[in-house]
Order: C-alpha cells, then sequence, then structure tokens
C-alpha cells in the first residue's frame, strides 16, 4: 500500500515493547535491479556492523529478522504491479509494516531503535498529493497524482451538454457561415456564440464544482489545472472556488482526449517547476527571516534547539547529507555530541543519520518537512534551517 501522513506519524511514534533494534528495509524490486542479490548485500552488512555493537541477544533477535525478510522477499516480492520499491519496518516485537511505492530509492537497511523514516518524508515532500483537472470546452477529467502514480478518478470524467451540432454551428457562425442560422431558426450569428458560451461556462462551473467537492473529501494537498490552450483557461479558472484557487500550484497545456501517458508527463512537469520554485521560495525566507529578526534559525545544533522547544513550524534539510548524533529515543532528546540525556540522564544512543531523528520530531510536532533536492551553495553551509511558529526571544 502506498504510505500517508498519518501512517508516517505513527512510525515517528513507533516504540519496541521488547527494546529491540528495528530493521529499516528500503529494495527496489524493478528491473535491472536484482533484489535478491539487493538484499543478500545489505543483510550482510547489517550483520557484521550489528555483531560489532549490540549484545548476542539482540543479535539473535536480528538474526531471526534476517531470515524472515530474507523467506518473504523470495516469496512475494516478485512481479508486483505498479511497484518500484517496497519498504518494510520489522522488529522482533511482531511489528511488521510494509509500503508499495511506485518510485524508486536507493536500496538500504538501517537497524537502529527507532524506523528510519527520512527517506518517505523526502518522497513525501517531493511527491506532494496533487489534485490535476485537465478540461476543454466540452470534457473534463480528473486525476491523482501522489508518488508518481497518476489515476484517474473514473466516477468525476465529465462531458459537455453542449451537442455535436452546436459545435458544428459555432464553426460555421465564427467563418460567417448561414447555415448556422438556419438550423437554429433565425437566430443570428452572435446569439449562436452566446449560446455556446453560456454551454461552455456551464461545463466549467460544474467541473470547477466537482474538483472542489473531491479536493476536500480526499484531502489532497496541491491542484493542477490542464487546458490545450490558454482560450478558456482564464474561464476555467473565473470558476474556481477560491479555496483551490489558493493552492493552485501551476497551469499547463494538455488536452484531456490525449493518452494517460502524455497527461502524466506534462503534470508532473509542472508538479516539478512548482517545487523547484517553492525550494527557492523557502530558502529566501529563511535567511531573511534568520537574518532580520527571530523568526527562523539555520544550523542543526539551532534547529535541535527550536525542536525540544516546539517552535519549528517547518523544518527545511538539505536533502542527501548525513551526519552521526545521539537521541534519547525515552525523552525525544537529540544532540550531534555524545552526552547523557539531559532529561533522564541515561546515555543517548549514536544514530548514523541525525536528521533522521529530526525529521521524526518535526512530524511528532506536526511541523512541515521541506527537502531541499536541488543545490544551493549557501544553505549547503548549514545543512539544516526551520521557519519558527513564533520568535526565539
Amino acid at each position: 500500500m502506498l504510505i500517508y501522513n498519518e501512517q508516517l506519524q505513527e512510525l515517528a511514534k513507533y516504540k519496541s515493547t521488547t527494546g529491540s533494534p528495528m530493521i529499516s528495509l528500503y529494495i527496489n524490486v524493478t528491473p535491472p535491479y536484482d533484489d535478491t542479490m539487493q538484499l543478500h548485500s545489505m543483510i550482510h552488512s547489517a550483520r557484521n556492523e550489528c555483531r560489532e555493537k549490540m549484545d548476542p541477544g539482540a543479535v539473535d533477535d536480528l538474526e531471526r529478522l534476517f531470515s524472515q525478510i530474507d523467506k518473504y522477499a523470495r516469496n512475494h516480492l516478485k512481479g508486483l504491479k505498479n511497484t518500484r520499491l517496497v519498504v518494510i519496518f520489522a522488529d522482533s516485537s511482531g511489528l511488521w509494516q510494509e509500503y508499495h511505492l511506485p518510485v524508486s530509492l536507493p536500496g538500504q537497511m538501517v537497524v537502529e531503535p527507532k524506523p528510519y523514516i527520512r527517506p518517505l518524508t523526502a518522497l513525501m515532500d517531493e511527491f506532494k498529493r496533487y489534485l490535476v483537472l485537465i478540461a476543454d470546452s466540452r470534457h473534463a477529467r480528473l486525476f491523482s497524482l501522489y508518488l508518481g502514480d497518476f489515476e484517474e478518478q473514473p466516477d468525476v470524467f465529465m462531458e459537455s451538454d453542449v451537442p455535436d451540432r452546436v459545435r458544428v454551428n459555432a464553426s460555421m457562425a465564427e467563418t460567417g457561415g448561414q447555415a448556422a442560422g438556419k438550423v437554429y431558426g433565425g437566430l443570428g450569428d452572435k446569439r449562436i456564440e452566446s449560446h455556446i458560451k453560456d454551454q461552455i461556462h456551464k461545463h466549467l462551473k460544474y467541473a470547477a464544482d466537482k474538483t472542489f467537492d473531491y479536493f476536500r473529501k480526499k484531502n489532497f494537498t496541491r491542484f493542477l489545472i490542464g487546458t490545450p490552450d490558454d482560450k478558456n483557461r482564464p474561464w476555467l479558472k473565473g470558476h474556481l472556488h477560491s479555496y483551490l484557487k489558493e493552492r493552485l500550484a501551476g497551469e499547463f497545456n494538455a488536452n484531456p482526449t490525449l493518452p494517460d501517458s502524455e497527461l502524466k508527463k506534462a503534470a508532473m512537469e509542472a508538479a516539478s517547476q512548482y517545487e523547484r520554485e517553492n525550494e527557492r521560495r523557502i530558502i529566501d525566507a529563511l535567511f531573511e527571516k534568520s537574518i532580520s529578526g527571530n523568526m527562523a534559525v539555520l544550523g542543526i545544533d539551532p534547529v535541535i534547539r527550536a525542536l525540544r522547544k516546539g517552535q519549528v513550524h517547518t523544518l527545511v534539510i538539505e536533502n542527501g547529507y548525513k551526519t552521526k548524533g545521539y537521541i534519547c529515543h525515552d525523552d525525544h532528546v537529540l544532540s550531534s555530541m555524545e552526552e547523557n540525556c539531559p532529561l533522564c540522564g541515561a546515555s543517548m544512543t549514536e544514530v548514523g543519520d541525525l536528521l533522521d531523528g529530526m525529521a521524526g520530531e518535526a512530524i511528532l510536532h506536526n511541523s512541515e518537512i521541506m527537502h531541499i533536492f536541488t543545490a544551493h551553495e549557501e544553505f549547503q553551509k548549514y545543512h539544516a534551517g526551520a521557519l519558527l511558529r513564533f520568535s526565539m526571544q
């Protein structure tokens, strides 16, 4: 199944009942990847690392999990439909959560006390839940675009009441033909054109209303519209509810009668363009607010302090950057330095990716997470930043 914010929040909150380590597995299952070789290589590396760091009891628990995952992979990961990546979270207390995603990520296996969710937060940031309306003067189609999956909502397909003969007569009227007036019992060209416009407006308004209802019911994040050209697009936008206008992320040229593959390509290009532009806006806001006031911070340690205080509105992290750190999972305390937990006094656990822990804390505080995928020289000096809910002072 696909993953949504609700599942991500559950994973961020999860704590093993036995205190045993958890396996987080990301494995590509489509050619040219050989999932069997991938998995065996990842298990071999994880086994060697765990034997060096963990006590024999924990290693025995992991060995059973390694065998369980290996057996499951050999029997169930072949020939999956619409799946390029399988993500599995498992521990010895009985947790087994599995997600099938239509996009690829680098394969990896992480063994730590908590689920390793940062790659999923990156995917969900890069691939927001878009609702896509593609319409012309006669047809309208709705698609969902999420994690690279482009699916039509068949129960929302719309076709205008304008009959074919009206469209033909409209064409004749535009060239000054007289036949159109005869068909309509003497109606002049202007009345025919007015009738056609009325029908088109009714169609576009109906499409806009249906889209608004669907957007709210299904909790989409953003909205895209496509039309064959710019001629009818202002009419369509004029009928959009203000709620949709505020969430309109992009526009593109496309005819709703085109093959789905072409529509998907156009929609994904529009979404990608918006995401890159939004990254630039967030980076600009981050630097401006960190310099001019106290509503933003830059750097891993300042962000950790802001997370601890519940100040973070938007966590901004450099995609792909990793640095080790320390976490107290009982008290949700993060640190870039080895130390005892300031709340309970216990030794903190070393983790290979501190930014994963920061992402988990952001989810627990209902903060937004933005991964910066494009190179930004100034931001790469800090690797992390945050827009704040309230001032540091």
